[in-house]
């Protein structure tokens, strides 16, 4: 009897040490929900924006600001605040190493600002892996970026962008945005005689200059177009003539060309696959390198539960905004292979960036 006994009691204590082992990871999660939770309580986050007030990116951060804090443990208050200059890398260099690592600061980057190390760009003063990645709230799933045209110009399609005589001017922001790189790679690899036009100090202040007829085009995302200026683009005052970034039309462009589609070499083919790969990431938002863990795992719990909140896809959805978001881990899993990116594509990338700028 005593022997069956013991053989019981080593039986169980086995049994337990397989439960302890399995659920260890659980209460090591609600530990650290607990810990950050016990930290972000009364606090205050500042959320910077790389960008000025009313664009799209202005709209989106801010749409996402007003659902964070609720999700985060401990509730903490989100405030905006907008930190435009230098096309987004105001706001990359300050959270590589100015920012404090405390996960009180976090903030939404310009997509291009994640491939500026990649191509050694000198005002890039960080590593994109290293940044504590929060999420996207846009993997461009339902959006589309377009070449638009001012229908004042008397331009109509590709062909027309390709037209002897004074060049065709695109508006376009700075830095390495997105915008900047489709317009200096325009003439190289779409073959269009067009010249850009630089410096506006954010999509608003590009779009508003397109309007006006200041500039002939620009490329832009159509969740910055489906705002203030959805009914210009619904009367037909402004143009789509190309659509970038999507391996299939978007269902409100159907006959709009696909940009993969006007590029004939198998070199320009693979140099505008890597550009077109940031808009996986459209609207990034990360923490300084770093953070604490706890407190990171808190963000970016509560970014993926804010992105699914229904009241904050329904205001989305009213925006115009692509609200396809993606969490931290997937977002640094795309830098880190977009680092993997041949050399002689990214050799061949800054050769066309440096001449478009001569």
């Amino acid at each position: 009897m005593r022997r069956n006994s013991t053989r019981q009691l080593a039986r169980y204590g086995a049994l337990a040490a397989v439960f302890a082992a399995a659920y260890a990871p659980t209460l090591d999660n609600a530990k650290a929900s607990d810990s950050a939770a016990a930290f972000y309580s009364g606090k205050t986050i500042t959320f910077v924006i790389a960008a000025p007030p009313g664009g799209g990116y202005d709209l989106s951060a801010r749409l996402l600001v007003r659902y964070l804090g609720q999700h985060v443990p401990g509730q903490p208050s989100v405030v905006p605040q907008n930190m435009p200059g230098a096309g987004g890398f105001r706001v990359a260099n300050y959270l590589a190493s100015a920012a404090p690592r405390d996960g009180l600061a976090i903030g939404m980057h310009t997509r291009g600002i994640i491939q500026a190390p990649m191509l050694g760009d000198p005002a890039a003063r960080f590593d994109s892996a290293d940044f504590s990645w929060i999420g996207t709230v846009s993997s461009s799933k339902d959006d589309a970026y377009l070449l638009v045209i001012n229908k004042k110009s008397g331009l109509r399609s590709i062909d027309d962008m390709r037209r002897p005589g004074p060049p065709i001017t695109l508006g376009s922001v700075g830095g390495i945005t997105t915008n900047v790189v489709f317009a200096l790679l325009s003439p190289q690899i779409f073959g269009f005689n067009t010249r850009l036009i630089n410096g506006y100090d954010g999509s608003s202040s590009v779009m508003l200059a397109l309007v006006r007829g200041e500039v002939d085009g620009a490329y832009v995302g159509l969740s910055s177009l489906t705002g203030a200026y959805g009914d210009a683009l619904a009367k037909g005052d402004l143009v789509p003539v190309m659509q970038l970034a999507r391996t299939t039309p978007h269902p409100r462009f159907p006959t709009v060309p696909m940009s993969q589609e006007r590029v004939q070499s198998s070199d320009h083919k693979s140099l505008l696959s890597f550009v077109e790969s940031i808009f996986s990431l459209a609207l990034p938002v990360s923490g300084p390198p770093a953070l604490p863990e706890d407190r990171l795992e808190a963000l970016r719990s509560g970014f993926v539960k804010a992105t699914s909140n229904q009241s904050y896809l329904d205001e989305a959805s009213k925006l115009g905004i692509d609200a396809s978001a993606l969490d931290g881990h997937e977002v640094r899993r795309i830098i880190v292979e977009m680092k993997q990116t041949p050399p002689e594509v990214i050799r061949r990338y800054k050769e066309m960036l440096s001449s478009g700028t001569k």
